[in-house]
């Protein structure tokens, strides 16, 4: 459903179709699931892709509580990488989707045992914390 476009100073994604029009439950885990790519074109394309739809769907919560359960496993294996940019970019993503709208952190609420786990691998791990 998008397209990058490639600029003078930074790239950026162009789109078929307004992104509220798009199947949040079928692209909005597919973007997540490529947080774990290394190579440069697929990490731009599916973190930007998260990104805007997310940032799109903020006010719209019709959006994003249904896609919750189907987000749950993308975070998990992202976070349980153990590759400092992966597990940045899920925790990252873990936060913009419980901010994206009221309710989406109540409907992670019985997720949480299964974010814990990788999680709690990193909590001795206190770098740059003054």
């Amino acid at each position: 459903p998008c397209a990058i476009e490639h600029g003078a100073c930074h790239n950026t994604l162009s789109w078929a179709c307004p992104l509220l029009q798009l199947d949040y439950e079928h692209y909005l885990p597919i973007f997540l699931d490529g947080i774990r790519c290394t190579d440069a074109r697929y990490k731009f394309v599916a973190r930007q892709g998260f990104d805007e739809m997310i940032e799109e769907a903020k006010g719209f919560p019709d959006c994003v509580l249904p896609v919750v359960p189907a987000l749950i496993k993308p975070i998990r294996l992202a976070l349980a990488t153990h590759d400092p940019d992966i597990v940045v970019a899920g925790l990252n993503a873990l936060q913009k989707v419980v901010l994206s709208n009221y309710g989406v952190g109540e409907a992670m609420v019985p997720f949480y045992r299964q974010l814990l786990q990788p999680m709690n691998l990193f909590y001795t791990k206190r770098q740059n914390i003054d």
